[in-house]
């Protein structure tokens, strides 16, 4: 989801290019948008304290009003944070028309569901009416830490891996329906590695290596084990290219 809003950002940098941008994320994303040319600064909050305790709304109601921004996009809806900006004073407040959308005075019509558009075009149009389309196009811009980049180049070094010869594999996903069977991703990657120029990095979450340590050991030396190994800044430093 915050990939996806990140070209939805950059129509905003370009159409207030002076403008204070803060975003808010939730606190297991720390490290991932540092230093991003487009954000000036992260609040992050705890979505799972945030969805279940009022003191914790509280704390942030104050926070946001005492910062008075002048406008609030919220792109997933969520029925506390569409009253927090109303209740924080802030003058326009934008949004998808569900959830308690009625704490905003624009209310998006939610059809993101249309066949054939993109999540990031959904998250383009939340914002257009407020961000006149420059000329330039939007983009994804993820830049990568340097300390993270050169973690990721001596790790390969250490593997005897050219970082432009890499396949990369995740194994998870949040709902369980969705896996594939360990065999299935077993001739996925046998067959990346039946061409001897590539090898194979299977990264994910801490869960994900019950699957991912025995299918590298599997594979053999040219397959790498790195689920759970990996900040998000370092993840991102492997998959810049």
């Amino acid at each position: 989801d915050v990939l996806m809003n990140l070209p939805a950002l950059n129509r905003l940098r370009k159409s207030y290019p002076k403008s204070w941008i803060t975003l808010v994320l939730d606190e297991s994303l720390k490290g991932l948008l540092d230093h991003h040319p487009d954000i000036d600064e992260i609040l992050f909050v705890s979505a799972a304290k945030f969805s279940s305790n009022f003191r914790e709304r509280l704390r942030f109601l104050k926070t946001i009003k005492a910062a008075r921004f002048n406008m609030a996009i919220v792109a997933n809806a969520d029925k506390w944070m569409h009253a927090i900006i109303f209740f924080a004073g802030i003058r326009r407040r934008i949004g998808w028309a569900r959830k308690w959308s009625f704490f905003l005075n624009r209310a998006v019509k939610d059809d993101k569901a249309i066949a054939g558009r993109h999540e990031m075009d959904s998250n383009l149009k939340l914002v257009q009416e407020e961000a006149a389309c420059p000329t330039a196009p939007d983009v994804l811009r993820l830049p990568a830490e340097p300390l993270a980049i050169d973690c990721i180049e001596t790790r390969l070094k250490a593997a005897n891996i050219q970082d432009n010869n890499i396949v990369v594999v995740h194994t998870g996903t949040s709902n369980p329906k969705k896996r594939w069977h360990p065999t299935r991703f077993n001739d996925l990657c046998r067959m990346v590695l039946a061409d001897h120029k590539f090898s194979v990095i299977l990264i994910g979450a801490k869960e994900e290596s019950a699957l991912c340590g025995p299918l590298a050991t599997t594979l053999g030396a040219r397959a790498l084990d790195w689920t759970g190994q990996t900040t998000l800044a370092e993840l991102n430093a492997l998959l810049r290219n």
